[in-house]
């Protein structure tokens, strides 16, 4: 008996030593801006008990969302908590309620020599996906947003928000000087099929 238990307990060690010494290859955070768990529960119940996302994620998390300064947290605030860890008020993208820069989960992972990205349904410059990029008092200052990106070593971002880059007011090209940094720019998916990531 003595040794059954010693053996279940080595194994048992080992397995959970090996479980906790692997780290995931890679970690995609999904968003869905203003969506909570009933919204999530509505579409899983809608479509039979199954969703893709739910199914073969094999980790999710929640997360209270008040901001630094409101009760009801805004998109900027809450994806700024997201992306730098630390809660900040609304209305401001990657930056502390003391309005200090802060280093993303993006820029931390580029320092570790890591591939990085962030896709939007909606302008790469709106609030949720710029606090990932950029660092800006006041979340419709969407023309200095997009110039974040020249400060950024992004590997990927896809969006709207061709304006914020190209269409400007002060006469600014932001895609060209991009294209000077050595980005490759898509404008339609038949454009983004030979562009190979560097990792």
């Amino acid at each position: 008996m003595k040794n059954k238990i010693s053996l279940f307990l080595i194994l048992f060690l080992l397995f959970s030593s090996a479980v906790i010494a692997r780290s995931p290859k890679n970690i995609i955070i999904l968003i869905g801006d203003g969506m909570g768990i009933n919204q999530v529960q509505a579409a899983y119940t809608q479509n039979g008990g199954y969703l893709n996302m739910t199914n073969r994620c094999p980790f999710s998390g929640l997360r209270q969302t008040n901001s630094a300064n409101k009760y009801t947290t805004d998109s900027a605030a809450g994806g700024t908590a997201i992306a730098c860890g630390e809660k900040t008020n609304n209305g401001m993208v990657g930056m502390s309620a003391d309005s200090i820069p802060m280093n993303s989960i993006i820029r931390l992972a580029t320092l570790k020599g890591m591939s990085t990205g962030v896709i939007s349904t909606s302008s790469i410059t709106d609030a949720t996906p710029a606090s990932f990029v950029a660092h800006q008092p006041v979340r419709s200052m969407q023309d200095e947003i997009a110039e974040d990106f020249l400060s950024s070593d992004i590997s990927l971002f896809i969006g709207g928000g061709l304006k914020f880059f190209e269409k400007r007011k002060d006469g600014r090209n932001i895609s060209k000087e991009l294209t000077d940094k050595g980005y490759k720019i898509a404008y339609t998916l038949e454009d983004i099929q030979p562009v190979k990531m560097a990792n």
